[in-house]
């Protein structure tokens, strides 16, 4: 199956790889969910009726089936890993270089697969958040490996959103 399949409501990849456990656990692999999709931009009070999970303090919403209006820049895709709640992508990503390596330096090799710079950490200069051009979830899920191309990247995570785990 390619990776990038046509899709006639999102064009994201199929599958993208991140931590499950809010990037603290193991790497897993992230499947799209066929059935499921995420409304962004929420404010934290609106009543979210027919939502099956609310996520960022009431900005992003899943519900279950196919929304009237996938064009809309505020429905989004939901992924789902073996044994995690459902994840939502946010768009960002965070890249890791090589111990050294002042991240803020590198914006232009960020810029030329595509991707502006929001912040470099204080505790991780050698990292930063990152978000595509675009503005676009799709584009910046697509557009992972080639940030991990870039020389000197040691690891790229997408930011997704996903449920609190109580212990």
């Amino acid at each position: 199956m390619p990776d990038h399949p046509a899709r006639p409501l999102f064009d994201c990849p199929r599958r993208i790889a991140g931590r499950s456990g809010g990037g603290s656990g193991p790497e897993s692999d992230f499947v799209l969910c066929d059935d499921l999709y995420a409304i962004h931009g929420r404010t934290e009070d609106e009543p979210a009726p027919g939502a099956v999970l609310v996520l960022s303090r009431g900005r992003v919403a899943i519900y279950r089936g196919r929304p009237d209006r996938a064009k809309d820049p505020a429905v989004g895709p939901v992924y789902s890993a073996e044994n995690a709640p459902p994840s939502v992508p946010t768009g960002r990503a965070f890249v890791r270089f090589t111990a050294g390596t002042d991240a803020a330096s590198r914006a232009s090799d960020l810029a030329a697969a595509g991707y502006v710079v929001e912040n470099v950490p204080v505790s991780a200069p050698h990292a930063a958040w990152v978000t595509h051009r675009s503005g676009r979830i799709a584009e910046g899920l697509n557009g992972l490996r080639a940030l991990a191309r870039i020389p000197g990247v040691e690891n790229v995570e997408p930011e997704l959103l996903q449920e609190l785990a109580r212990r």
